[in-house]
């Protein structure tokens, strides 16, 4: 079975070989700023997670794991959840 090797869009695959993002393609856990573990899902014996992009649905930005929380508590960010509820 063929593996993706990340399941970014090939436009943000560079950011997503930059990113501490993780996903294990088997369990659907994702791992954060992990990358000592990238070999190995925590959760088993999966094989090894794939490094995603994360992307902000609203305005398709990727975020890098240093900028997420300053990011998330953003003005912008907060007024666009208050929308979204």
């Amino acid at each position: 079975m063929l593996k993706l090797k990340s399941f970014a869009p090939d436009h943000l695959e560079e950011d997503a070989q930059q990113s501490d993002f993780f996903h294990c393609q088997k369990c659907g856990l994702f791992l954060f700023g992990k990358p000592r573990l990238a070999d190995r899902c925590p959760e088993g014996p999966h094989g090894r997670p794939v490094r995603v992009a994360l992307l902000r649905r609203d305005c398709d930005d990727v975020i890098p794991i240093e900028g997420l929380t300053l990011h998330l508590g953003s003005e912008h960010h907060i007024s666009a959840a208050k929308r979204s509820n």
